[in-house]
């Protein structure tokens, strides 16, 4: 189901780490939060933008989930544009706050 335009089967969120819960509404195509998952024990393979395919641990440092989403009207760490508090992993998921990674991975 991978073709599928269904974030579910084609996108994922960088604010859990890989593996991590899964979380949606009653349906399977509303308001989902899926993280990258595989059938890899201990790690997940991601396609990065420009075009290296890469094996992200589970372990990867994501910062902190339990802060909320990035929200139009939020402040503080949840303000738009603002850098990512999910870690390494949520600076791999935005382009907002130009974050760059000068380390291989």
């Amino acid at each position: 189901m991978w073709a599928s335009y269904f974030p579910i089967y084609s996108g994922f969120h960088t604010v859990s780490s890989p593996h991590a819960e899964a979380c949606a509404r009653n349906t399977m195509f509303v308001g989902e939060l899926m993280t990258a998952s595989s059938r890899h024990q201990g790690g997940a393979h991601v396609l990065m933008a420009d075009g290296a395919v890469k094996r992200i641990t589970d372990s990867i440092e994501a910062g902190n989930n339990g802060i909320g989403s990035i929200i139009e009207a939020g402040t503080g760490p949840r303000t738009p544009g603002s850098q990512s508090p999910y870690g390494l992993w949520g600076s791999l998921g935005t382009r907002a706050a130009k974050e760059t990674i000068s380390a291989d991975f």
